[in-house]
Order: structure tokens, then C-alpha cells, then sequence
């Protein structure tokens, strides 16, 4: 009795051990099925030496080379913006429309201001030749007394006669200076404000202001281009500067591309390299030997430069972005990275490989983060200074998932790579 009591109670340990093992193989293959979903994949990839063809490539856009500023009259208020930037206007488009009631005072103002100079020469002129004839007059009568004294021989008044012809002769040389005097003065100050208006490039303002008026305040474009800047809206008063410029369509093609300075030493007038674009019909086009042909800082951060491309009858589409591309150098490298593989923080760049380390259900494979330094890239591929921590040692390469440093990760077989 006793000894099938403990032969039964053999049984259910042995049972007990094996629904224990059960369990645990189940819970471990649970475990392992949920790390396979939320443990990184990664394929990997070894440091290799590599020939590199090293480019530096910007992107900037597609303009026209020649541009044209819109100008108009001063002290004009803007009531409409009839384009946009990038918009192609036709010659004799709509640009802006000024207010007719201040163009109608403008006009007025300096139709009444040139009169008030005109007048002022006239009566100016008129003074002098009435001086002039009321002069010679009275010289003349004292003249025909002398003359008539002489042939009665009336010598008592010869004297005083000649005297008084003398006093008119001399009244008369002193009243004309004067009179001429006043007619140069209102003659210079009339040529004075006219070389001030022609100063201002206004000499012929009343014919534009008119010109204006009559096309009922419109100011139309002067060229059929791609309107490149707008610096004026609603309600400005114009000025001397440009209202907008427009890039003229037949102007050959360039690239504007804006860089860090440390890139002056690559972007030097002369440089060549070759564009990558897309046409009208977004097909891309190939510019080879395209050359730069300004550099210079740029206005709003000295930190970066202004630079152009000159690309000639390029057929490349207007305001569409291209890269250009300088090759810089041909050099063998003895460690090359893939450039999916190189990441940055604030500690500079780094690279993460995989490490073995032993946790609870066994060996596992962790991301560790090595730091690197750069010495060339290419979009593909970068080269690196030699580091000893990455010999013989596989490489991550993010696939479906963010490796951080000390994250657990699965290398993807071989197949899974291709067939992903």
C-alpha cells in the first residue's frame, strides 16, 4: 500500500517536471517570438578600402541672368499688386495700380510749379526791356534839347544840357544793370530747378506722370520675364528703389545656390561641375561643365555665401530646384564606411557595432556606439580615419527600426535581406 503510494507520487512529480519544462519551453518561445517583433532588425556591413571620387553638391534654383527693375514715379500710393513672385507676366501685363487722385494733384503741382519758373523769367524779361526803352527815351530827350540848343546857339544851356545828358547816360547804365542783374537771377534759378529735376532723373516726370494717367494709373511691365521679387504691397508710398524686378525670359539660365563658407574654397569663380535638373516637361536634363562665376557673402548671414552658376541655353524649367556637384578629389581610402551606417550627436559622429553579451536566455547582440572621424564622404560612401575598435567587427545598419547605443538587435539573415 505504502509503495504504490509512493510510486503515485513518483508519477506526479515526474509529471509536475514535465508540465514545468512545458511551460517554461513555452514561455521562452513566447519570449523569443516577442523579441522578434520588437527587437531591431539590422543587416551589417564591414569597413573596407575604397577609392572615392569626392563631390561636394549644393541645391539651389533655376533663374534667368539678366534682371530687370521696375521703376515709377515718386510719391505715388500703391492701390494694387496685380502679380506674384515666380509669375510669368507678358510685356504689358498689369504690374501695380497707383491712387488717380493723388496722380491728378501730382500732376497739377508740377504743371503750376513749372508755370510759377516760366512766369517768373517773363516778368523777369519784361522788366528789363521796359527799362531799356524808358532809358534810351529819356537820354534821347535830353539828347534832341542839346542838339536844338547847339543850332540856336543858345550857350547858356549847352552846359547844363550836356550836363544832364551825362546823368541820363549814366542813370541809364545803372537801371539796366540792375534790371538785367534780376533777369539773370530769375533765368538761373529757373535752370537751377531744372538741373534739380534732372538730377532726380525727373526731367521729363510731368510726361510720365501724364503717361500714367492716361493708362488710368496702371504700371504695366516693360519686358515679358518671371517676376523675381516684389518689394512693395498695398498702401506703400513708392520711392526711389525698385517696385519689383523681373528676370527677362530670352536672358540665358543660372543657378543661385547658397553655401556655408567653409565651402569657399571649393565655390571659386572659374569652378566647374555639373548640374542635375528637370526640363518644362520634368524630365531630367544633364549640364556638364557648368561654371561658377560670382561668389560673395550673403547680406542676411556671414556665415553663408551668395553663389552662381552660369548655365547658359540650358532648357532647364524656371524656379525649379538643381543640384550642382564639384568633384573634389580621387583618393584611396583603407577605412570606408557605408553612409547609412554614420550618424551624429552632440558629441560628434559615430558608428554603432555589434557586440555579444550574455543576458538570461543567453548569449544576446547589442549596438555599441564608437566614435569616428570623417575624413571624405560621397553620398554613398564615407571615409574614416583609422580606428581600431572596428576591425573584424560588423557594422549596424539600420533596416525597420532606431538603433540607439546598448539596444538589443537581430542580424537579418541573408535572405531576409534580399527578399526586403
Amino acid at each position: 500500500m505504502r509503495s504504490d503510494k509512493r510510486k503515485k507520487i513518483k508519477k506526479n512529480k515526474y509529471w509536475f517536471i514535465i508540465l514545468f519544462l512545458f511551460v517554461m519551453l513555452v514561455f521562452t518561445f513566447i519570449s523569443r517570438a516577442t523579441k522578434s517583433f520588437t527587437v531591431p532588425k539590422i543587416a551589417t556591413s564591414e569597413v573596407s578600402s575604397q577609392r572615392l571620387e569626392e563631390e561636394f553638391t549644393s541645391i539651389g534654383t533655376v533663374r534667368k541672368k539678366q534682371n530687370t527693375p521696375i521703376f515709377s514715379e515718386e510719391n505715388l500710393r500703391i492701390t494694387g499688386v496685380n502679380a506674384y513672385l515666380g509669375q510669368k507676366v507678358e510685356k504689358g501685363s498689369p504690374l501695380f495700380q497707383v491712387d488717380q487722385n493723388l496722380l491728378d494733384e501730382q500732376i497739377n503741382a508740377l504743371e503750376k510749379n513749372m508755370a510759377i519758373q516760366s512766369l517768373r523769367v517773363d516778368q523777369a524779361n519784361e522788366t528789363y526791356q521796359q527799362v531799356v526803352k524808358d532809358e534810351e527815351r529819356k537820354v534821347a530827350i535830353i539828347s534832341g534839347k542839346l542838339e536844338k540848343a547847339k543850332a540856336s546857339g543858345e550857350s547858356e544851356s549847352l552846359s547844363d544840357l550836356e550836363s544832364q545828358l551825362e546823368q541820363a547816360k549814366t542813370q541809364k547804365e545803372s537801371n539796366v544793370l540792375v534790371a538785367s542783374q534780376a533777369l539773370k537771377l530769375a533765368e538761373s534759378e529757373a535752370e537751377v530747378n531744372k538741373n534739380a529735376e534732372m538730377s532726380r532723373d525727373s526731367a521729363n516726370r510731368l510726361q510720365a506722370l501724364q503717361t500714367l494717367k492716361n493708362n488710368k494709373g496702371i504700371i504695366q511691365s516693360p519686358i515679358t520675364g518671371y517676376v523675381s521679387t516684389i518689394k512693395n504691397q498695398v498702401g506703400d508710398t513708392v520711392t526711389s528703389q525698385a517696385l519689383m524686378t523681373i528676370e527677362n525670359e530670352t536672358a540665358t539660365d543660372i543657378l543661385t545656390l547658397q553655401v556655408d563658407k567653409e565651402s569657399q574654397k571649393y565655390f571659386m569663380n572659374g569652378s566647374k561641375g555639373k548640374v542635375i535638373g528637370v526640363d518644362k516637361a520634368n524630365v531630367e536634363k544633364l549640364k556638364e561643365n557648368a561654371q561658377v562665376i560670382e561668389v560673395k557673402p550673403n547680406v542676411e548671414n556671414n556665415l553663408k555665401l551668395d553663389v552662381v552658376v552660369e548655365l547658359g541655353e540650358s532648357q532647364l524649367k524656371y524656379g525649379s530646384e538643381a543640384s550642382f556637384s564639384i568633384e573634389k578629389s580621387s583618393k584611396e581610402y583603407k577605412y570606408c564606411v557605408p553612409s547609412d551606417a554614420v550618424h551624429e550627436d552632440k558629441g560628434g559622429t559615430y558608428v554603432l557595432i555589434v557586440e555579444d553579451q550574455k543576458g538570461i536566455l543567453g548569449s544576446e547582440k547589442i549596438a555599441k556606439k564608437v566614435r569616428i572621424k570623417i575624413l571624405a564622404k560621397t553620398e554613398t560612401v564615407v571615409a574614416i580615419d583609422e580606428n581600431n575598435q572596428l576591425i573584424d567587427k560588423k557594422i549596424v545598419l539600420e533596416l525597420n527600426k532606431t538603433v540607439s547605443d546598448g539596444d538589443q538587435i537581430r542580424i537579418m539573415k541573408a535572405q531576409e535581406h534580399e527578399e526586403s
